[in-house]
């Protein structure tokens, strides 16, 4: 593996009449079967027309690289020499209801399409000679969903092969998946994909916080995918909107939400999924997207759901805020110039806010204990690479895997001892009082806060610059590592 590509076992070089390239576990005929079954396509091009559904049969990487090519980070393994991974890339959207539980459809999935073949596992059982590696890198599901998954193929296999946990490799966002101890061998894969601003750039932020120059704005709060504990902060921040930015953008996937209306508006968007720098078609689609939001995504009761019930069962005190201040009658809420809600802004090309924002309250991507997942994202990466502190709203331990990772957090300055609060409600309270603490000042006493962190702000911001030129060979790396295991008795 010096070669920094992972060794593979194809099902594509052995039956390469009845695989795709770099797909394994599932026929042409069974991918096709269940799009048309189950998804509801009648051929492959309608599931391209689905995002949602998008990479499911298609080709994936291990892991996020800057550039995506199919095939650059696979290679085949050789037979004798090395051992080798077995991958299965979990599509996306067969993805958990809530906490340990799969829908049907993901079940069905796993019990009756994905297949086998005896072969590979006579060479990982039987001869030890590799692992099974289940990959989804942009979703940090809880252990609980993988367990579900290698149970049914334990389940399956397990008689005649003896197959069992210790065959499998899981690599995932979630940080929590290393220290639940569930699965001996699993590799880490956070999204480090936004490349760094420019020496002058860095150089003339440093330049003003040393020279303690307040910024305009005390906080930057942005959310955009509807989420719970997304609303619960919008709420809890709502009275100090002027000191501030905050947004809702209130985007949902398929029908209704960014895919239909990307449909109805016609609207053609180049958006390279990782572009290396921060150029991205920008497009004013405020009044249409406020408008669709009110008449097709507010009107439909399961995604009302979102913003009532879901945000009443799980953040109870900041749903009344929530209702106080009726923001159900203001969503969307929008910057004056923001980005189409159809671009994902992972490299966001309008910077100058967070330059312009002292403290960044960021609501990562899971928040609720129920999840078990910890996923670290562009989110926290942003504040990182603006030179701002910030306070994160998600559940329990997120700063403490940022700490495990080399990075520091902000406890001098900041009460960060809502990290250890597993009570969502009392968690998201303990995170806003932080905040507010923080900046409930004058900008000129926050600016003195940020000239005295400024050690801390650089060192994130040259380890985040350290762990992206890394995360390629460390993801190999770790595979590497857990391979190690495949002759061993374990």
């Amino acid at each position: 593996m010096f070669d920094k590509k992972l060794p593979c076992y194809f099902d594509h070089n052995r039956d390469p009449e009845n695989y795709y390239p770099y797909v394994n576990g599932i026929t042409k005929q069974m991918l096709t079967k269940f799009k048309t079954e189950v998804i509801g396509c009648a051929d492959e091009s309608e599931t391209d027309n689905m995002p949602s559904w998008y990479s499911l049969g298609k080709p994936q990487p291990f892991f996020i690289d800057v550039v995506i090519n199919d095939n650059e980070n696979f290679r085949s393994y050789e037979e004798g020499r090395e051992p080798f991974i077995y991958p299965i890339h979990i599509c996306p959207n067969l993805n958990p209801l809530y906490g340990d539980r799969l829908d049907e459809r993901s079940v069905d999935f796993w019990t009756n399409y994905i297949h086998i073949n005896s072969d590979v596992l006579y060479r990982i059982c039987k001869r030890q000679n590799g692992k099974i590696c289940l990959y989804n890198n942009w979703e940090a599901w809880s252990v609980g969903c993988y367990k579900i998954i290698t149970d049914i193929m334990i389940e399956k296999y397990g008689e005649e092969f003896g197959l069992s946990k210790w065959h499998f490799i899981i690599a995932s966002g979630n940080e929590n998946l290393k220290i639940n101890g569930v699965y001996p061998h699993t590799t880490s894969t956070p999204l480090m994909n936004l490349p760094w601003h420019p020496s002058e750039v860095v150089n003339e932020v440093v330049e003003k916080i040393k020279n303690k120059e307040p910024r305009e704005n005390k906080f930057i709060c942005l959310n955009r995918v509807t989420k719970s504990h997304r609303l619960a902060a919008v709420a809890e921040l709502w009275d100090d909107r002027e000191d501030g930015i905050i947004t809702a953008m209130c985007v949902h996937y398929g029908n209704p939400g960014i895919d239909h209306f990307a449909e109805l508006t016609r609207k053609e968007v180049s958006q390279p999924a990782f572009p290396q720098t921060h150029q991205m078609q920008k497009m004013h689609t405020d009044s249409d997207w406020n408008n669709y939001v009110k008449d097709q995504v507010l009107s439909v009761g399961r995604m009302r759901w979102h913003y009532d019930r879901e945000l009443q069962e799980n953040y109870p005190q900041s749903f009344e805020k929530f209702k106080e201040h009726k923001l159900i009658d203001m969503m969307p809420i929008l910057m004056a110039d923001d980005i189409s809600p159809i671009v994902n802004p992972v490299p966001d090309p309008l910077t100058q806010k967070f330059f312009d924002s002292s403290l960044n309250i960021v609501t990562e991507t899971y928040g609720l204990e129920s999840q078990q997942s910890i996923q670290l994202t562009d989110k926290i990466w942003k504040p990182m690479l603006h030179f701002q502190p910030f306070v994160v709203i998600g559940s329990a331990g997120h700063l403490k895997a940022l700490h495990r990772r080399g990075f520091k957090t902000f406890n001098t300055w900041i009460d960060e001892t809502y990290d250890k609060i597993r009570d969502d409600q009392k968690r998201m309270t303990a995170a806003i009082t932080s905040a507010k603490e923080f900046y409930k000042r004058s900008k000129e006493e926050i600016a003195e806060d940020l000239a005295d962190m400024l050690e801390v702000l650089l060192h994130n911001n040259e380890h985040y610059r350290h762990c992206y030129e890394s995360h390629r060979i460390n993801a190999v790396w770790q595979v590497a590592l857990n391979l190690n295991y495949c002759r061993k008795e374990v």
